[in-house]
């Protein structure tokens, strides 16, 4: 009877270590899907519980600070909860890289502290050198009879990789979403300001600019009307003062647009982005730009507007910065502009996409982030992360620039709204 009980054993160890590959795959996919820390550790206890056949797996968090070992997730028997639930760790965490045997462990506390609850096998989880957690297997089989071989812990040392990585991914996602509110109140704080300027500019400065250009129209005339010897220039610097007026009114209409444009709240997205094309071919392409810059603007699925005005708002100024950035650094001939909405597998996505056919940048694009200047990157990031997007920036020297950004929603496009093209020239004064 103890022969065939053997006998089914090996031959349960021999089908788990013919199907490890198939095993992680799919933990692999499964954990992918997974974006809570508790959740991974969790799924990784019953998986090695259910293909192991361990009748016991503990999962302990370590706690750097303290060198403690907390208990996290416990299936099957534990002889001593009291012991399991904080577990002192006298072994250096920097010495546990990969799983072992508990009897392999130097003599001390831990060793017999796991071997009193049934521990048979440990499996440290690390990342880059920092000990997350330890996972302890137990069978009720002495380890003699069951003793797995360098191929069952090879496994258990890249289960132990993959669980770490996700762990780290689920921490940074937990970050992320910490700081996606500061991300929101900042933009819409900046908006606000950027709308009580624009308002500003309209009702006090605009009006003050009008008022004085009529006062000083109006001065040139009572002048005229005297009989006394007025020097001739002052009618020559009064008119100069007039004529310049309505066009610093011109430029502060331009720059309050650009703060807050009108069309953008009235009209949408795709009008405030062929009025900031229109307003870009009026105006001069610097002395460092090519001749002529061809900017094109393709459009799908946008048979409506976005219900949320702030999205419509933040993929405004995110496509208005990346052309910016081309016209500014790139030198590029060509800037394609391209925005669809639609299905992506069952989600619903809006995807921005500006590509120039210049220069290139000289460093990766994540590393100028920030630097030397480049804020509109940052700018460009921030309203991503804000919206729980994703952005890719891509650049190859002589080759071009090409930013993507793709924001999930849940308001559907319409894939019947017909193709909307506009194309512009923008030229260098002659």
């Amino acid at each position: 009877m103890i022969q065939n009980l053997k006998s089914k054993i090996q031959n349960y160890f021999i089908g788990a270590r013919q199907s490890y590959h198939q095993i992680f795959e799919a933990y692999h996919h499964d954990i992918r899907e997974i974006a809570d820390h508790d959740e991974i550790l969790q799924h990784l206890a019953c998986l090695l519980h259910r293909h192991l056949k361990a009748d016991l797996v503990l999962v302990w968090l370590h706690q750097a600070e303290s060198g403690n070992l907390f208990l996290a997730h416990a299936l099957g028997n534990v002889t001593d909860s009291t012991l399991a639930e904080l577990f002192p760790l006298d072994i250096r965490p920097e010495s546990l890289t990969h799983p072992q045997f508990v009897f392999d462990l130097p003599e001390g506390t831990s060793r017999q502290g796991l071997m009193a609850l049934g521990v048979q096998t440990i499996m440290p989880i690390q990342w880059r050198g920092m000990l997350l957690a330890v996972v302890g297997l137990g069978h009720l089989y002495q380890q003699s009879e069951v003793k797995y071989n360098a191929k069952t812990l090879n496994w258990l040392d890249s289960m132990a990789g993959e669980t770490a990585l996700a762990l780290q991914t689920a921490r940074l996602e937990e970050e992320l979403k910490k700081l996606r509110p500061i991300y929101r109140w900042t933009i819409d704080g900046r908006e606000e300001e950027r709308r009580r300027l624009a308002s500003e500019l309209h009702d006090d400065v605009m009006t003050q600019i009008t008022t004085l250009t009529m006062t000083v129209h109006n001065i040139r005339a009572k002048l005229s009307q005297l009989n006394n010897d007025i020097d001739p220039n002052i009618f020559s610097w009064l008119e100069t003062v007039e004529q310049s007026l309505p066009q610093v009114n011109h430029r502060l209409r331009e720059i309050m647009q650009g703060l807050h444009p009108s069309v953008l709240t009235n009209l949408g997205l795709i009008a405030a982005l062929r009025g900031y094309m229109d307003s870009l071919a009026k105006q001069p392409l610097p002395p460092s730009a090519p001749p002529t810059i061809t900017i094109t603007l393709t459009v799908e699925g946008f048979g409506e507007r976005l219900a949320d005005p702030k999205l419509e708002r933040d993929i405004y100024y995110l496509t208005r910065q990346a052309i910016d950035n081309a016209i500014r650094h790139a030198r590029p001939p060509q800037i394609l502009v391209h925005l669809r909405w639609g299905k992506r597998a069952d989600e619903q996505i809006i995807s921005i996409t500006v590509r120039d056919t210049g220069e290139g940048m000289k460093a990766k694009p994540e590393t100028l982030v920030g630097h030397n200047g480049h804020l509109g990157l940052v700018s460009m990031s921030e309203r991503v992360d804000a919206w729980g997007g994703q952005l890719a920036m891509d650049s190859e020297l002589n080759k071009g620039t090409t930013i993507h950004a793709i924001i999930h929603l849940e308001q559907p496009g319409d894939p019947t709204a017909e193709l909307q093209q506009a194309i512009r020239q923008l030229k260098r004064p002659e």
